[in-house]
């Protein structure tokens, strides 16, 4: 059992770690609303629109994984 990195703390002095708790939890809410906020693709004239917001997502989590300087085998570990 002590294999599960998911949701685990792992101390460090970067920016993210040094930010009051409170504010991140209001943006993960922010981003994890945001992200069930986007059109769907049959609604729209532009077929890709939607991918281009996952795409801009996608660059945001990978900015706060760099930001937090903790080994991405970390994170892929928690993945499995």
């Amino acid at each position: 059992m002590n294999n599960i990195a998911l949701g685990q703390y792992v101390d460090g002095k970067s920016i993210i770690h040094k930010l009051d708790p409170r504010i991140k939890i209001i943006s993960l809410i922010i981003l994890m609303v945001s992200v069930f906020l986007i059109p769907s693709p049959l609604k729209l004239e532009n077929k890709y629109y939607p991918f281009i917001f996952l795409a801009g997502y996608t660059l945001i989590v990978l900015i706060i994984i760099i930001l937090t300087k903790i080994s991405l085998f970390k994170y892929l570990q928690s993945l499995k």
